[in-house]
């Protein structure tokens, strides 16, 4: 399971030990999970033209230069964008007089000529996929026309948890600070500790990991540890095997801590 949203360090781990889910994930960019994933999706813009053609009736002469405004439009996108990408050709078709159409992918590498027998076996294997069967026989009618320019990705790297000042985590855990916090039926002192300070080994809480963007609650049981790109991996306690000995942190109730 992936931790989205401000609130997913405190709800996801809970969930997941309700569902059995033996990992959450909590993603250096888990408070703004939705943003981060446009920014980390390709762009990509689709351009069309409708010219109605059956496939006995289908010459290059009318055909070809729709492909090749097509191709034109993509290749204006991609210099918008200011970067190259790859290009997807499709047409909606159907049998001539059927209700409606389906998407049918074309392979771009074959169409520097549009060829009856591959737009038949394109169109043949799109309409097997969708309803089970296909007539070899019967005429098929093609409608629009249509290209889908995907532009490469440029992602941004996200490697760690940082602080949105620049300031370094704190070394050592005796600069760490102390929540109260109510675990079961008892008040607790429990350790916060920074989200880039975490150890790549699994440690058992109960632990409160904070950033600057969210706040991940391990409660007693739970194991938590960084991987190298910064995630943050929580097992819930449902989860984790009796035989796993992770070094467990310090905890004291307040009466312990007043006593």
């Amino acid at each position: 399971m992936v931790a989205g949203g401000g609130a997913g360090g405190l709800n996801a781990v809970r969930i997941a030990d309700r569902l059995r889910c033996p990992n959450v994930i909590v993603p250096p960019v888990a408070a703004a999970i939705s943003a981060a994933g446009g920014l980390l999706a390709p762009l990509l813009a689709d351009f069309e033209e409708t010219f109605p053609v059956t496939l006995t009736g289908l010459s290059d002469v009318a055909t070809m230069p729709i492909l090749a405004r097509l191709r034109e439009k993509a290749g204006e996108f991609f210099q918008q964008v200011g970067t190259t990408g790859r290009v997807e050709f499709s047409c909606e078709a159907r049998y001539a007089s059927q209700a409606w159409e389906i998407d049918v992918p074309l392979p771009a590498s074959q169409l520097s000529k549009l060829e009856s027998a591959v737009l038949r076996k394109s169109f043949d294997e799109a309409h097997n996929n969708a309803f089970g069967i296909f007539d070899p026989q019967r005429e098929i009618q093609f409608l629009t026309w249509r290209i889908r320019a995907v532009a490469e990705a440029i992602a941004p790297i996200v490697s760690d948890w940082k602080t949105v000042d620049g300031r370094a985590a704190p070394a050592s855990a005796d600069n760490w600070a102390e929540r109260r916090a109510y675990f079961g039926s008892s008040w607790c002192k429990v350790e916060a500790m920074p989200a880039e300070a975490v150890d790549r080994s699994f440690v058992t809480g109960p632990i409160i990991v904070e950033s600057d963007v969210t706040t991940v609650v391990v409660s007693p049981g739970d194991r938590i540890c960084r991987r190298d790109d910064g995630s943050l991996i929580i097992q819930p306690r449902s989860c984790v095997d009796e035989d796993l000995s992770a070094p467990s942190h310090r905890i004291a109730s307040l009466e312990e801590a007043n006593g």
